[in-house]
């Protein structure tokens, strides 16, 4: 397919998917601050406070948590989803930092609400994982998701309703004074509950009619957090995040782009099989010349080398339709080539990807391919990983601010 060259911040008028391709930490945040140019609204549908989309815009470094990443464009509108997981004090500090009004944010009244307790309960867990560990950022998501499959959860909606609050928080507290006792927890206080429930209020609304009242005005942005490798059902569970990172299918019309964010790499924060690791040496260097740091947490990312057959499957299980590269590759410059596994020596990757316990002992093939050592070789090595992939190139991201990409049509 022939590629045409488009001015940065040029897009398909048609709805559009941000979806990480590897362990997360692909460069999603930049990517949706280009796109969202062209957007009626920007929608977070999953994930919470543990995320850190960073964001270069007029030489300044933003990093968004729970706001979608559109919030630095005046005139996107943005929506947390029912899918995502709520902290209230750190949602009003950034949304005050930002100066947002309820004029251009939505919060919908589904969405989960981050109770006190649930970071204790998170760092308790992490523990007791011992020789296994997830690695979670310890805000209390993991927590927060599993009460809501166990119908434990508290929502927006009643949440900023006093009444229904008090009502539900009844309920809830026998059941979480014994998930707290069996970690030899004692509750925490929750204070300035209600005042945060009088300041979140005039936000709420409801997501499926925020997301069709944008419609109206142009295409409509969805935003994910992480990557297919921490999806629960299709990743490397049990090192996976607590929420599918895949959208729900509601929110997606017909036509829907669906665009699989990767790096030239991959990096990893946390625990879990990382079949192409590379050796420490390597890895500082690629780490340094990355900036491959969490920026939520300031860990020091795990760094390995691209991964094909992990990469084609995360476009299988994603149903990416195009694949856009954040192309990190002053390291691989210094490095002087790009090692790549191109297969994992006696898999069929037909028969589908190694189930998680079996990516632990998976033999990657390696083949080096070229140092993008000029601009020119930066497109012609994002050009073969794409057509690696199969997928038409649709971004290269040449640098960490805004406009510092080219974009493609096919």
């Amino acid at each position: 397919m022939r590629h045409h060259m488009l001015t940065a911040g040029v897009k398909a008028l048609m709805d559009e998917v941000v979806i990480g391709l590897q362990w997360g930490d692909e460069g999603k945040g930049k990517l949706v601050d280009e796109h969202a140019a062209g957007s009626a609204a920007v929608v977070r549908f999953q994930g919470g406070a543990n995320a850190g989309h960073t964001i270069v815009a007029g030489g300044v470094r933003h990093v968004l948590h729970q706001v979608p990443s559109g919030a630095l464009h005046d005139g996107v509108f943005c929506i947390i989803g029912a899918g995502c997981v709520l902290e209230p004090a750190a949602l009003r500090a950034e949304v005050e930092a930002l100066g947002l009004t309820p004029e251009r944010l939505a919060v919908s009244p589904r969405a989960q609400v981050l109770l006190p307790w649930y970071r204790a309960i998170d760092a308790a867990e992490e523990a007791l994982r011992a020789g296994q560990p997830v690695g979670t950022t310890q805000r209390g998501i993991g927590p927060a998701y599993a009460a809501r499959a166990g119908r434990w959860g508290l929502t927006v909606g009643p949440f900023v309703d006093e009444d229904a609050r008090a009502e539900r928080l009844a309920g809830v507290h026998p059941w979480m004074e014994r998930w707290l006792a069996a970690l030899g927890l004692d509750a925490p206080a929750w204070d300035g509950e209600a005042d945060l429930a009088r300041w979140l209020r005039p936000f709420v609304a409801d997501d499926l009619a925020a997301i069709g009242r944008a419609r109206a005005r142009g295409p409509v942005l969805f935003e994910g957090q992480l990557g297919l490798m921490r999806d629960p059902d299709r990743g490397a569970y049990p090192f996976a995040t607590g929420a599918s990172v895949l959208p729900p299918a509601a929110l997606l019309p017909p036509g829907t782009r669906v665009l699989g964010v990767a790096k030239p790499y991959v990096t990893m924060v946390g625990g879990g099989p990382l079949p192409t690791e590379a050796p420490p040496e390597e890895a500082a260097l690629l780490r340094e010349a990355g900036g491959e740091y969490g920026a939520t947490t300031g860990r020091a990312r795990r760094v390995g080398w691209l991964d094909l057959p992990a990469l084609r499957y995360a476009a299988r299980a994603t149903g990416a339709t195009d694949l856009c590269l954040q192309m990190k590759t002053d390291g691989l410059a210094a490095l002087g080539r790009v090692p790549v596994c191109v297969r994992y020596a006696g898999w069929d990757e037909a028969s589908g990807y190694p189930l998680p316990h079996q990516v632990a002992r998976v033999e990657p093939v390696y083949e080096d391919w070229p140092a993008p050592l000029s601009s020119a070789g930066v497109l012609d090595l994002a050009r073969r990983i794409a057509g690696d992939v199969g997928l038409p190139l649709a971004y290269v991201g040449t640098g960490p601010g805004r406009g510092e990409c080219e974009q493609f049509v096919g």
